[in-house]
């Protein structure tokens, strides 16, 4: 396993932002996070 990643609020919204304006596949696999982890 993978350590486990902390991201700020700022970084939380940033990737949202970016999902919403690249696409959700491109910006999952950028981050590298699953898709059940962004739905958290």
């Amino acid at each position: 396993m993978g350590a486990k990643r902390k991201f700020t609020p700022e970084e939380k919204l940033q990737i949202l932002r970016e999902a919403e304006q690249q696409g959700l596949e491109q910006t999952l696999r950028k981050h590298n996070l699953a898709r059940s982890l962004y739905y958290r």
